[in-house]
């Protein structure tokens, strides 16, 4: 079986949504994930395709020209203080350009808040049929697989699963029987990197490790291919892995196609004689 790829918005999180989608075909993915709505961080552009005409028609122009798909849009954060409705444009847009997946976490402490807002994230995108995938973060304040199950089965909608991140699974410490144990459904993408065993001392530590030092796939000690056999055989492979360093040395396209291709060494022919499935919309 040969799993499909996508080029994760962090990876190379510094384009314009046109020029990632040009990179993921360059460097041979299946689709491309983008980030239409932004998170707010000092360092990160301003890319707001659902109110910029002029980066909306470059992207739409750059997904036409190279047939790549995207796959996910993000990052739709449950939050203490947030009108939620202020999602809707980029949802919109991010489904009229064909994405299936929308992206979420959560960082408000209040249990209430926790189910509400995750709540009313599945509603907005049920109104234009994305599927919801919640993940659970070491810097967030839901940080484990466990405690993102039992949200998302209390919020109990049904277009509602779980994100799976390489790096926050080895940093999280989440067995994989309790991965097998989860609802296919819930499964339909994965965040693929890699790290060391062993955790950095604090937070502010796993903070630049994960925004800036992630590894290629192999390159660390994730146990990845036994995680990927835990998942849907459709499962859609999101490469999120930001390496500063790498990216200044290499360009954009180069380490994205580096990144694809230590993925692919390692995880495809663990899979080889598995029947090809299709991702699932």
């Amino acid at each position: 079986m040969s799993h499909r790829y996508s080029l994760g918005y962090l990876t190379v999180g510094d384009l314009e949504p046109s020029a990632q989608v040009y990179v993921a075909k360059e460097a041979g993915y299946d689709y491309v994930g983008l980030r239409p709505i932004a998170m707010g961080l000092p360092s990160e552009p301003h890319l707001d395709i659902a109110h910029d005409s002029r980066l909306l028609a470059d992207c739409r122009t750059a997904l036409d020209e190279t047939g790549i798909e995207v796959w996910d849009i993000e990052l739709a954060r449950v939050l203490d203080e947030i009108d939620y409705d202020t999602y809707a444009p980029a949802l919109e847009v991010g489904a009229a350009l064909g994405a299936r997946v929308l992206l979420t976490s959560v960082w408000t402490d209040d249990p209430l808040k926790q189910v509400r807002g995750l709540k009313r994230v599945t509603d907005l995108a049920s109104q234009f049929g994305l599927t919801v995938v919640a993940e659970f973060v070491p810097l967030s304040k839901v940080k484990s697989l466990d405690a993102m199950s039992a949200l998302v089965r209390e919020v109990d909608a049904g277009n509602l699963g779980i994100l799976i991140d390489v790096y926050h699974w080895q940093r999280s410490g989440a067995p994989l029987d309790a991965v097998a144990a989860l609802p296919r459904e819930w499964l339909p993408m994965i965040h693929l990197c890699d790290c060391p065993a062993e955790s950095p001392g604090d937070l502010e530590a796993i903070r630049y490790e994960v925004r800036e030092r992630r590894l290629y796939v192999g390159e660390g000690d994730a146990a990845i291919t036994d995680l990927i056999a835990r998942l849907p055989t459709d499962v859609v492979l999101a490469i999120e892995q930001p390496h500063l360093e790498r990216l200044r040395v290499l360009g954009d396209a180069e380490y994205a196609r580096r990144a694809l291709q230590h993925a692919k060494a390692v995880i495809d022919p663990v899979f080889a004689a598995t029947e090809p499935v299709g991702a699932s919309r």
